[in-house]
């Protein structure tokens, strides 16, 4: 069997305006395998950024990667990502780059005084920029599907869902944040996620 080839990932975790993120965290699990066969090999990496947001993990292969960032005062963002990289015969590692945007606290509580209720239980389950356990997340997801809430509160609510793997729950809100905001990214790129994860890339190249 041909070696896989080995990627080097390099990105930024940067707040939504661009700034950068200095001691965020970054890690990352494998799902599957390439095109949603069971994955081989080692599944979970992890990294912090430096003063410039910068971050680098070396040894991905090919497969479906979730890629979670978290920082202190920020809301986790979560996205999927396929890695279908041809084998090669060089022994030279692929460099990819990829960007992670975190939302702040203060931007959430800002967006109206339905989202204001839930960023205090959000917070407690972000202290200390750590992600927020299953249950934290599920408690706060509860409480977001009973309220109005504006896109900013629908795209944490959708990562809040990839971060459980529940790719229904993500779906429905971040198809609301890109009909509240059609040019803000978050919508496309949470669906395109949600779909990764039950395996259906038709839906996520539409996203």
């Amino acid at each position: 069997e041909a070696q896989q080839t080995t990627v080097r990932l390099q990105g930024r975790v940067v707040t939504v305006a661009g700034a950068p993120l200095a001691d965020a965290r970054v890690r990352t699990d494998a799902t599957r395998g390439p095109m949603g066969s069971q994955f081989v090999g080692q599944r979970v990496f992890s990294a912090s950024t430096n003063a410039k947001g910068e971050w680098a993990i070396l040894g991905i292969t090919r497969g479906i990667w979730i890629f979670e960032a978290s920082a202190a005062g920020h809301a986790p963002h979560v996205i999927a990502v396929s890695l279908n990289m041809m084998q090669a015969p060089s022994t030279r590692a692929l460099t990819l780059k990829l960007p992670l945007h975190l939302r702040s606290l203060d931007e959430l509580r800002s967006a109206g005084a339905d989202a204001a209720a839930l960023v205090d239980d959000l917070a407690k389950a972000v202290a200390g920029g750590r992600l927020p356990e299953p249950e934290e997340a599920r408690a706060v997801l509860e409480r977001a599907f009973a309220m109005r809430l504006d896109w900013p509160w629908l795209c944490a609510a959708g990562d809040l869902a990839l971060l459980l793997r529940d790719s229904g729950t993500a779906q429905s809100f971040f198809k609301k944040a890109e009909q509240n905001s059609p040019t803000d990214a978050c919508g496309p790129l949470g669906l395109a996620s949600a779909a990764m994860l039950v395996n259906d890339f038709d839906a996520a190249v539409a996203g």
